[in-house]
């Protein structure tokens, strides 16, 4: 399968960037994992955390891309693209969802 040039596109895009600054993932791992002391940004920890991020936003806004061009938007991705994106990725069981309860608009 070969990419059309607005994907190729995409995928450079997708190559240059970044998800947050590596040091904030680094404390966001060491938060996780109960260490006194911020990781270094180079333990595989935190590189292994940084890149299962970037490819889950990458398939994300993929998803989410080809869902705007089947309903014929070709502009901005929408939040509501995300949602059902999203919602596709649970269901197909590639990302776990826990049940969110709805919140109240007034409580007593």
């Amino acid at each position: 399968m070969r990419m059309t040039d607005a994907q190729k596109d995409r995928f450079d895009d997708f190559k240059k960037s970044t998800v947050g600054k590596p040091e904030l993932v680094a404390e966001c791992v060491s938060k996780c994992i109960g260490s006194e002391r911020t990781l270094p940004k180079t333990d595989p920890r935190v590189i292994i955390v940084h890149s299962c991020a970037k490819a889950f936003a990458g398939e994300l806004l993929e998803r989410a891309r080809l869902l705007a061009h089947a309903d014929g938007d070709d502009g901005p991705i929408k939040p509501s693209y995300l949602r059902r994106a999203h919602l596709d990725m649970v269901e197909e069981g590639h990302v776990q969802s826990r049940e969110m309860k709805q919140r109240r608009l007034f409580n007593r």
